[in-house]
């Protein structure tokens, strides 16, 4: 799922729909980004999320967007090879900053 086709989700009901992410990476400290070398994760968005757990900040790499849990799960053999401890869920609705979702393929940082 694009991110267009993300948004078109929203407009077109009266409360947009759940969608749902790959959660690649968590940290204490905020990380690098750098866009996927391998052609079949191009065509996604990777985003950084920013939340306040237990008292301290939380940094999440994340890539999406899809439509069901299941759709993102189906991708997730081929993203842990990369990011081993990679897991699929809703995705983050507060601390992505202004430009939480974005055109396909792009890479942000918030």
């Amino acid at each position: 799922m694009t991110a267009s086709s993300a948004e078109s989700i929203g407009a077109n009901s009266a409360a947009p729909e759940q969608l749902f992410v790959i959660n690649l990476a968590a940290s204490t400290s905020p990380m690098a980004l750098s866009h996927p070398s391998s052609p079949e994760l191009k065509r996604y968005t990777f985003f950084v999320s920013r939340q306040r757990e237990d008292g301290r900040e939380r940094f999440r790499l994340h890539m999406g967007y899809f439509a069901t849990q299941e759709e993102a799960e189906e991708l997730l053999p081929t993203v842990r090879d990369i990011y081993p401890a990679a897991w699929a869920g809703p995705a983050p609705t507060t601390g992505m900053g202004r430009r939480g979702r974005t055109a396909p393929g792009s890479v942000v940082a918030v």
